[in-house]
């Protein structure tokens, strides 16, 4: 779990790994506890879903060889390889499942492999949890995800304005979006606020409860609901290691809190300015790519034919 010794910054020259686990772990079991929300009346009528063939083969045959094994031991390349054989059965299996609202107890155990991000190694909180689960169980997974994004489009439930993890759509959208709000503004005049909100640990803080709460007010079927629930009980992990510019300064606040105001924000690894200027981000990527081409001319040499 930690950095191999010699690796490890100094700071965790003082822990070992063993004494460090049950630190991590705790700390990944209550990230994203919240309330649950009062009960959503539904707004489209209940559909059945039936998993076919076609989709199993398909998802067993995009499988990356390179990903590792769940706790199981089932590598994805006899998954890949044998996947016309397989895709009968397992179509089955996943129907049964999804019928029955029951899922295998081994499809619900994880091993959490905690990787360092920024900042001290020594900080449990500075450990990003990657959950290794089934590939038998990440296929359903998969099958079922790709139904739901479907479902969610045809029926127009998402909003127009969300970019990220949506099929023919980017990320970049959002910024040509939101820059052509920001000049449109500037071109009368006027002003335009931006509002960055980052959440920490976002990934991780994933409000479970209250999406599954949603989906049978979006229409999914009862069963389809009770499956995902049951999956995500009793989980168990184990931790690896217009208007004139006002002379004084606007103050907004939220809740009669103050919401500090700052000439720039960051969207997508971009620095934005408030007058729209790129001027800095490009500064600090020109700095970052010479410190890059530094190191690389000094090592050179040694790699000299």
């Amino acid at each position: 779990m930690v950095p191999k010794p010699g690796k490890s910054p100094q700071e965790t020259s003082s822990y070992r790994p063993i004494s460090l686990l049950p630190v991590v772990g705790k700390l990944f079991e209550r990230i994203g506890l919240n309330r649950l929300l009062p009960y959503l009346q539904e707004i489209i009528p209940t559909h059945e879903i039936r998993i076919r063939q076609c989709e199993v083969l398909k998802v067993l045959r995009n499988l990356d060889v390179n990903k590792a094994s769940g706790p199981d031991g089932i590598p994805a390349v006899v998954l890949k390889t044998c996947a016309p054989e397989l895709s009968p059965i397992l179509t089955r299996l996943y129907r049964l499942s999804l019928k029955t609202t029951q899922v295998p107890k081994a499809w619900k155990i994880a091993n959490v492999q905690p990787v360092p991000k920024k900042g001290s190694r020594a900080d449990p909180s500075n450990y990003r949890p990657i959950a290794i689960t089934s590939l038998l169980c990440k296929s359903l997974e998969r099958v079922l995800n790709n139904r739901l994004l479907a479902y969610l489009e045809n029926n127009e439930l998402l909003s127009d304005r969300q970019y990220g993890f949506r099929r023919n759509r980017s990320t970049g959208d959002l910024l040509v979006y939101a820059t052509h709000i920001w000049g449109e503004a500037m071109d009368k005049h006027g002003e335009a606020l931006a509002v960055s909100l980052d959440v920490s640990k976002a990934f991780d803080r994933v409000w479970h409860e209250s999406l599954l709460h949603k989906l049978p007010a979006y229409g999914l079927p009862i069963s389809f609901y009770t499956n995902l629930v049951q999956f995500n009980a009793s989980k168990t992990q184990a931790c690896l290691f217009s208007a004139k510019r006002s002379p004084f300064p606007l103050t907004p606040t939220f809740r009669n809190v103050s919401v500090p105001i700052t000439n720039s924000i960051e969207l997508l690894g971009i620095s934005i300015s408030s007058n729209l200027s790129f001027g800095q981000c490009i500064e600090s990527k020109a700095k970052t790519a010479g410190k890059k081409l530094g190191i690389r001319n000094k090592v050179k040499r040694y790699f000299t034919p």
